[in-house]
């Protein structure tokens, strides 16, 4: 099961190289949450449509963090950069989130080497560690 709140990305689509930031944010209400402690969570990631591109792209999939809304965010997990090769629907990457982190989640997906021409992702904290997506 899947807590609306905890979405950070459906179906985002992004094409050009550069990073860009989830479509949600999260904010967890404190500014040091910490509510990695106690019981797990997990960010995932899922392709929901086949990513493709002309050449040999990549993504890199990042959780930032953020005391404040327009402040400056940090990277406290990330992927190694995906080929776009491997980018099917149906591809999932899970990571636990670090125990401690700042107020504000958001994703950032960083798109590499060559423009992506198709594709859809999600992105979402839960406490279950995917195995696959359906």
């Amino acid at each position: 099961m899947i807590d609306n709140n905890l979405i950070l990305s459906h179906e985002q689509a992004e094409t050009t190289i550069a990073p860009h930031v989830s479509t949600n944010l999260i904010n967890t209400g404190a500014a040091a949450s910490s509510i990695g402690w106690g019981e797990p969570l997990f960010l995932n990631f899922g392709i929901h449509t086949l990513v493709t591109s002309a050449g040999a792209a990549t993504l890199v999939v990042a959780l930032d963090d953020c005391a404040t809304v327009g402040g400056t965010y940090y990277s406290i997990v990330q992927s190694f950069a995906f080929a776009v090769a491997t980018l099917k629907k149906g591809f999932l990457w899970t990571v636990g989130l670090p125990s401690y982190h700042l107020q504000f989640l958001q994703g950032n997906y960083t798109i590499g080497a060559f423009v992506l021409t198709a594709g859809k992702w999600n992105c979402w904290l839960g406490r279950e560690q995917y195995k696959k997506l359906a």
